[in-house]
């Protein structure tokens, strides 16, 4: 997963903790691995000088696995499941 961005030049920065970031004049790239046999909510830090973004990245688990209910619908992807009903599908 890359991770990209843009800040002032000479501005240190660090993505989840790492400061060996990529640079090229304002821009900036950090690839970010990890092993997702299954999906995986990665946790993202980016600290640029004195600004910070926080979240989080979902990385689907691989393969992916697709369950689906006697009429066809959609009932689980690996991040969401729903419950069908005649035409209508909700979120468990």
């Amino acid at each position: 997963m890359n991770v990209l961005g843009a800040t002032a030049v000479g501005t240190n920065v660090t993505v989840n903790g790492d400061g060996n970031v990529y640079r090229k004049g304002t821009y900036f790239r950090k690839e970010i691995g990890t092993t997702n046999s299954s999906a995986v909510w990665l946790p993202l830090t980016v600290l640029a000088g004195l600004d910070s973004e926080l979240g989080n990245l979902f990385i689907p688990g691989t393969p992916e696995s697709y369950n689906y209910d006697d009429d066809g619908n959609l009932t689980s992807d690996g991040r969401f499941t729903r419950y069908c009903t005649g035409r209508l599908c909700y979120p468990v």
